[in-house]
């Protein structure tokens, strides 16, 4: 058998069969049934979050901004109980912007 003529680009062999590793998984799915362990750490996760409330800035660039503009971010069966303060993002002002005004 004569091997193809090398055309100057690398050439990438593919394997014909694909190991079982290679193969995505997913998590487990779990039944959450009651007395269950998956429930139980489910239900201290809840009520942990719950018992406190959080601060969520605005996220630009990687970099955290807290504008002091927020909103209340609520459970969605119990609309009293905030869960978090998120901060809202606006208009950028800049010197520029503000002089023309």
């Amino acid at each position: 058998m004569s091997s193809p003529k090398h055309s100057g680009v690398p050439r990438l062999d593919f394997p014909h069969e694909r190991s079982q590793d290679s193969y995505p998984m997913n998590e487990p799915v779990l039944a959450y049934a009651a007395g269950s362990r998956e429930r139980g750490e489910l239900k201290e996760a809840l009520k942990d979050l719950s018992g406190r409330q959080i601060e969520i800035p605005v996220v630009i660039g990687g970099k955290e901004i807290r504008t002091g503009k927020t909103v209340d971010t609520v459970m969605p069966h119990c609309h009293r109980h905030v869960l978090a303060k998120v901060h809202q993002a606006g208009p950028r002002k800049s010197p520029r912007r503000s002089s023309r005004a």
